[in-house]
């Protein structure tokens, strides 16, 4: 039985050099949105002490290509494909975001102004974000192009931090329109990424977690099985010990994307980790029972 690997395709991103930063299938050059420089020094205003605030992240020789690229226009259709250019092109990240920026920490409301502001790389340096649902049927909602708020929730639960990035289409366009910073014990799903932490973190409570028998959906991997073919999938009943082989590494530190869908205290949880430059994700299905939660289904 081989590892199956959940790994993130970086030609793919290699690939946006020259062909625009979009994962659009429209290729019409779209117009360059504003750039302004990051080297800038300002003071803080969130309430700290006053001290010189600079941008200085790294810039390698691939980023300044992607910087000079615009953004095609076709990229607003759908929050997918701005937001991986949002992410990637420091130009279109600030000239994406409503000046000053509203920014709420727990519950006390302040403003950031342009010169505060470090490029934030969200997940594309760990390659892949989460939808945590409690009904499958909600992933429909990231190809939903009426949607018109957007909130992408860096989920940091060893801190219990929880930041939230939050996204509006105005006129046709998204932008950022404030961010929040509060503590885990807030969200309505606090009990059960707690829960997650431990699961993806302490192997024997992991393994205690798990139900007797798992639906596995996947390519097979099994090369001594008669009729072989990694390109074919299977669902197949598999045990505790083979979803620690089959399960990709889960981390406790990620980022959520919110489709406009509400958080809810139920007894169902999908915690889907999806590559947004590839067609890669994984399904993770949790099902609670009194006050204990057991994993009982993995897609891949």
């Amino acid at each position: 039985m081989r590892k199956l690997l959940f790994v993130f395709p970086i030609m793919l991103l290699l690939g946006i050099v020259s062909t625009g930063i979009t994962s659009c299938k429209d290729s019409k050059k779209g117009e360059a949105e504003e750039s302004d420089s990051t080297d800038v020094v300002a003071t803080d205003s969130l309430g700290l002490n006053s001290v010189a605030v600079v941008d200085s992240t790294p810039v390698s020789e691939l980023e300044k290509l992607i910087n000079e690229k615009p953004m095609p226009k076709a990229a607003d259709e759908l929050f997918d494909d701005f937001f991986f250019n949002f992410s990637n092109n420091r130009n279109v990240q600030k000239a994406r975001i409503v000046w000053p920026l509203n920014v709420i920490t727990n519950g006390e409301k302040t403003t950031m102004n342009e010169g505060q502001w470090v490029m934030e790389k969200f997940y594309a340096e760990n390659g892949f974000y989460v939808m945590l649902l409690d009904d499958e049927r909600q992933t429909k909602l990231a190809k939903d192009t009426s949607l018109s708020d957007v909130a992408v929730i860096h989920v940091d639960i060893p801190q219990n931090k929880l930041e939230s990035f939050n996204f509006n289409r105005i006129d046709g366009k998204w932008r950022m329109t404030s961010l929040e910073r509060d503590s885990l014990s807030e969200s309505k799903n606090a009990g059960f990424l707690r829960f997650y932490q431990k699961f993806a973190t302490d192997s024997l409570f992991c393994k205690e977690s798990l139900a007797e028998n798992i639906t596995f959906t996947g390519p097979n991997l099994d090369e001594e099985e008669e009729g072989f073919d990694e390109n074919t999938t299977s669902t197949r009943s598999i045990t505790p010990e083979e979803f620690f082989e089959l399960s990709p590494e889960l981390a406790a530190d990620f980022y959520a994307v919110a489709y406009g869908q509400k958080e809810d205290s139920s007894n169902n949880k999908v915690f889907i980790m999806r590559l947004p430059a590839s067609s890669q994700e994984c399904k993770l299905y949790f099902r609670r029972s009194g006050s204990q939660w057991k994993l009982y289904k993995l897609e891949v």
